[in-house]
């Protein structure tokens, strides 16, 4: 009695230890996720990972997708990673789609900036909501969707041929009472064929072990957000408690066993005795592959509703990371105004780059197309860049980089930074003129008006032709009723488009043998070059500068 009651004791002291420690652990997360919220983040994710995002993204139904050679141009893996700071696979995947997304519509920005604003406002409450979806976490490299579509629409998988081994434990425990030898032989047997037959199932059944364990954490996560104190969220948690009641019973069967055991660990691995326990048990008992089996049968033919909740979850912690990008922003930033008609045109008021350290924010207000001029490096590429980003960041996270924003809602493309497509043989003229004609193309359709943003066009060719042909297709775009941003070196441009767009530039300011640029966006056409300047700076010999100068004056004389 006195041996039972120490150990029971001792078993009570290290109970308490470990909840203790939990705790602890518990204090330390948030006190961390507090303190990173509002900072910049992160490594870069790995190539697997970025495919995964991405076949998750082919599996959505955008309205209006940003397709690839928008995304491309403006540097918006960039932008994700430096906004991405998710705890969870849903959420990461969520965020990738939400910045995919141009079209949503008025109801469902409001709604998003609702939530924005609500983890902004109550540090207490986001965290409580961090640390549940750091809990729900990344399950490996894959996509989630991979994971569900396997786990509820495959065969179901009989757990019936574990629980023979489970009776044997019985019957061989009793014969070793009765003929102790024989029992050990028979046990250390049924021992050796449990730990043999356990290691070749679970093989076979870990990359799907893994997603259905998270499957299992994904509906532990909905009974936890759903019983989270936090209005702004009320209906997301109502979602979310539908479905946890749907699925209560998978939750049941696959909680203990495949959440603690992550559904992949390796022998004694994990974060705490019960984790460590447990996969000793699963090796003798096969608890995780009966559990698989079980959940498995639960989940068949839902993947609709665990979708629903897979993305109402994933967008709770995208509008988190959407709230700390805001809270990092050094330079300010600004809730978009949206107006109804095309007529209004783009207003930007104090617009910079998220890249830049010191940006010189730039403003613009036009409903007529901008021709932009200017020598190399005054900031004509950035400006392009700067303003389609934030018409994007509008109408995808509701968030400007800017002092204002109102426009109306676009279909945004941009031809800015091309390259030669050789999977397709395509030379840098034909990815040119495939990236234009996409424009003109989507120009025809019905629907929001077009907003493009083009660098130089056609430099892919002869300067006769170059200048003819990028006449005549701004011209195109102008009478189409594209609102276009286009930047050009060929200051012919200017006179020959002087009716349809409105004439911009930057320039440089000249001291001796020094140049430095302003960056200031200024009315009319640029007057100044310096191309032979900058060879000059940069240490080319003085005798081909010089061949070069006389050779650029003959040349505009003719």
């Amino acid at each position: 009695m006195k041996i039972f009651l120490c150990i029971v004791i001792i078993v009570g002291l290290l109970t308490m230890r470990v909840r203790a420690h939990e705790k602890e652990n518990i204090a330390k997360k948030k006190k961390s996720l507090l303190a990173s919220y509002g900072k910049e983040s992160r490594e870069a994710l790995s190539h697997k990972r970025i495919k995964s995002l991405e076949d998750a993204l082919h599996r959505q139904k955008l309205i209006l997708p940003m397709d690839h050679i928008t995304w491309n141009d403006l540097g918006m893996e960039e932008l994700f990673l430096r906004m991405d700071h998710c705890g969870s696979a849903a959420g990461e995947e969520y965020l990738y789609y939400q910045l995919h997304e141009t079209g949503h519509s008025e109801k469902a920005l409001e709604d998003l900036e609702w939530v924005i604003s609500a983890c902004d406002k109550d540090p207490e409450k986001r965290t409580e909501l961090q640390f549940l979806l750091t809990k729900l976490g990344f399950p490996g490299e894959y996509s989630l969707e991979d994971y569900l579509e396997y786990l509820t629409s495959g065969e179901a998988r009989s757990a019936a041929k574990h629980f023979p081994a489970l009776a044997l434990y019985v019957l061989f425990l009793v014969l070793c009472f009765f003929y102790p030898l024989a029992g050990i032989l028979c046990m250390l047997a049924l021992i050796a064929f449990q730990v043999f037959s356990y290691f070749s199932e679970k093989a076979k059944l870990l990359p799907y072990l893994t997603g259905l364990s998270y499957i299992v954490r994904l509906i532990e996560s909905c009974r936890e957000i759903a019983a989270l104190d936090f209005l702004p969220i009320k209906p997301e948690r109502e979602e979310l408690q539908k479905c946890h009641e749907m699925f209560r019973k998978a939750d049941t069967a696959g909680n203990f066993v495949l959440r603690s055991s992550a559904g992949g660990q390796i022998l004694g691995s994990g974060s705490g005795p019960a984790e460590v326990l447990t996969s000793y048990l699963n090796l003798l008992f096969h608890l995780d592959l009966i559990a698989y089996g079980r959940v498995l049968t639960l989940l068949k033919g839902k993947q609709e509703e665990l979708l629903s909740a897979m993305h109402t979850i994933g967008r709770l912690d995208a509008c988190i990371s959407i709230a700390s990008f805001r809270a990092s922003l050094r330079h300010g930033y600004c809730i978009p105004e949206f107006t109804e008609t095309a007529d209004d045109g783009i207003l930007l008021k104090g617009g910079y780059h998220f890249l830049l350290e010191h940006p010189v924010k730039n403003s613009i207000e036009t409903s007529v197309p901008i021709l932009l001029t200017g020598s190399n490096a005054s900031g004509k590429s950035t400006f392009l860049r700067m303003v389609a980003l934030n018409a994007v960041m509008a109408q995808t996270v509701h968030t400007c980089l800017a002092v204002r924003y109102r426009a109306p809602y676009y279909r945004i493309f941009s031809s800015i930074a091309l390259t030669d497509d050789l999977s397709a043989g395509d030379s840098y003229f034909m990815a040119e003129i495939k990236s234009i004609k996409r424009i003109l193309d989507a120009a025809q359709e019905p629907g929001r008006p077009v907003l493009c943003f083009v660098d130089e066009v056609l430099r892919g060719t002869n300067t006769s032709e170059r200048i003819g042909a990028s006449t005549e297709i701004l011209r195109e775009m102008a009478s189409r009723g594209i609102l276009f941003f286009a930047a050009t070196h060929d200051r012919e441009l200017t006179g020959y488009l002087e009716q349809e767009v409105r004439n911009m530039h930057f320039e440089e300011r000249m001291d001796g043998a020094d140049i430095t640029f302003s960056y200031e966006l200024l009315e009319g056409p640029a007057s100044t070059k310096n191309a032979l300047l900058l060879l000059r700076n940069m240490g080319f010999p003085e005798d081909l500068v010089l061949r070069a100068e006389i050779l650029s004056e003959s040349l505009d004389e003719t």
